[in-house]
């Protein structure tokens, strides 16, 4: 267990409530408006349209209302399910004095979904970086790592601008600058202290 003296601060990037609201909102009146045509389509192939004076009628039974109702809600909560316990809202950064960084992720109901633990003797360096899409560029923070290819990125599936992801890369180089310092400070010391 890590003393909480040595935690410096958290670096939490979070998706506003407002936009977690219209996206639940979207996703279930979807999830209905997609029930709506599987109702139609399974009505029409259970009991073709009758010729009425007003036009072409179709008919359905209470069993086949009750079902597409049921898969309707099914259907609801699935996605509920996933909103609630998959989709990640919120990603954390949290540097530890000395040890490394510790890379969150959790969904609305405070699970955590992924955690990554980067030793800081395998840290490089710490950049921002850019990915450019067709549309859109999308900064990230990213930790090099020795003897590897790949790096650790940070905020990966939130996407925060470059306004957010500024403070933490400065807070992170700081902690990481004032670590090197203490190292440098103490192998002296340690040398002075030897027969």
């Amino acid at each position: 267990m890590v003393e909480p003296s040595c935690i410096l601060s958290e670096h939490v990037v979070a998706i506003p409530t407002s936009r977690l609201v219209l996206s639940t909102v979207f996703s279930c009146a979807s999830a209905t408006v997609l029930v709506g045509i599987l109702h139609h389509y399974v009505t029409s192939l259970i009991e073709p349209p009758t010729a009425t004076e007003h036009g072409f009628q179709h008919h359905c039974s209470r069993g086949c209302l009750l079902w597409c109702m049921g898969l309707t809600i099914f259907v609801e909560l699935l996605m509920l399910h996933h909103f609630m316990c998959r989709r990640v809202v919120q990603e954390i950064v949290r540097p530890l004095q000395g040890v490394g960084i510790v890379l969150e992720s959790r969904s609305l109901v405070g699970n955590i979904i992924s955690s990554q633990f980067v030793d800081e003797a395998n840290i490089a360096g710490v950049i921002i970086n850019e990915g450019l899409t067709t549309t859109d560029v999308h900064y990230y923070l990213a930790f090099m790592l020795h003897n590897r290819d790949s790096m650790a990125v940070a905020f990966q599936n939130l996407l925060p601008d470059l306004a957010t992801i500024l403070p933490v890369y400065q807070a992170i180089m700081n902690q990481h600058k004032a670590t090197a310092e203490i190292k440098v400070a103490a192998s002296p010391v340690l040398e002075a202290k030897r027969p």
